[in-house]
């Protein structure tokens, strides 16, 4: 399997401005985001989405995320798309997080671990309906498989009588993970799902 490469593109709208931006994602999935975000927020280039017909081209392709910022970032100065005059860029490029310092990072996740439960429910439901990649999807279900320990699950199970689904939902883990932790211990059977 080859090594995914780092587009940078450029949509050109029928006014004559331009959005530049980069994906590790299809071209077809990238846009489809785009479509998606274009429903929910006022950005300038989302309202152009919403209401301008559009050409999508890919610029380049690069084997690394920092060569191709570099490229979104030389792209959008030298066309100014900054510049509402002649582009629908907010930024300068990269956005995204990379370049955030290890600091910085942990202040960020500092607060948001301090959150309310509410606000966590509001900043889930905005992300509602976007891809989650891979990894952060492993990442999450290691983090909460580790705060579940084998024998609360048995427990549950056998000394409170739940079912495999009200586990679930109480102990926040997966029907799948549950059901395979319990038929390990050795306690479960099909019979009281």
């Amino acid at each position: 399997m080859g090594q995914t490469k780092v587009k940078v593109y450029r949509l050109v709208f029928e006014d004559g401005k331009q959005y530049v931006g980069r994906t590790i994602q299809t071209m077809s999935d990238r846009m489809c985001g785009h479509r998606a975000d274009a429903k929910r927020y006022n950005t300038p280039v989302n309202i152009a989405l919403r209401s301008l017909s559009y050409e999508m081209e890919v610029l380049s392709e690069h084997s690394t995320v920092k060569q191709a910022n570099a490229e979104e970032i030389r792209l959008i100065a030298e066309g100014k798309l900054q510049d509402e005059r002649f582009g629908y860029n907010a930024f300068a490029g990269n956005v995204s997080g990379q370049g955030l310092r290890e600091s910085t990072r942990l202040k960020m996740s500092k607060v948001h671990s301090n959150l309310r439960k509410s606000t966590l429910l509001k900043m889930s439901k905005a992300r509602k309906g976007k891809p989650i990649p891979r990894e952060q999807v492993v990442r999450m279900v290691k983090t909460r498989m580790s705060k579940v320990n084998s024998a609360d699950l048995v427990y549950d199970y056998e000394t409170l009588g739940l079912r495999v689904c009200e586990i679930s939902r109480k102990r926040d883990v997966p029907y799948s993970t549950v059901r395979r932790r319990l038929r390990n211990e050795g306690v479960y059977n099909n019979g009281k799902s």
